[in-house]
């Protein structure tokens, strides 16, 4: 459990650009996928954009701008932190109406 638990890096905390929310429930939602790379104590030291859903550059920009200040809790491998790249992360923000 613990080597599960320890092998990914976890994210800690991450500032993302507000969007604002439409009032339909039924809104239907856009993404950014980043794939990121996170250094042994924990920050983001590469990020690039994998997908977005609709294209969106400003967006996609804001988005990359924030993980460059996220913190995760590095990944471990025996007992010692290590550097992983391609850590995904999605954000996803509402479009509209459907």
């Amino acid at each position: 459990l613990r080597e599960r638990t320890f092998s990914q890096p976890k994210l800690l905390y991450i500032s993302l650009p507000v969007v604002s929310q439409p009032n339909d429930v039924q809104a239907s939602l856009g993404y950014v996928e980043l794939a990121m790379t996170v250094s042994k104590r924990g920050k983001v030291i590469g990020r690039r954009t994998i997908a977005a859903h609709p294209r969106n550059d400003r967006l996609e920009h804001r988005v990359r701008s924030a993980a460059k200040s996220a913190s995760y809790r590095p990944a471990f491998r025996d007992g010692q932190p290590v550097r992983m790249s391609d850590v995904s992360f999605i954000h996803y923000y509402p479009l509209g109406r459907m």
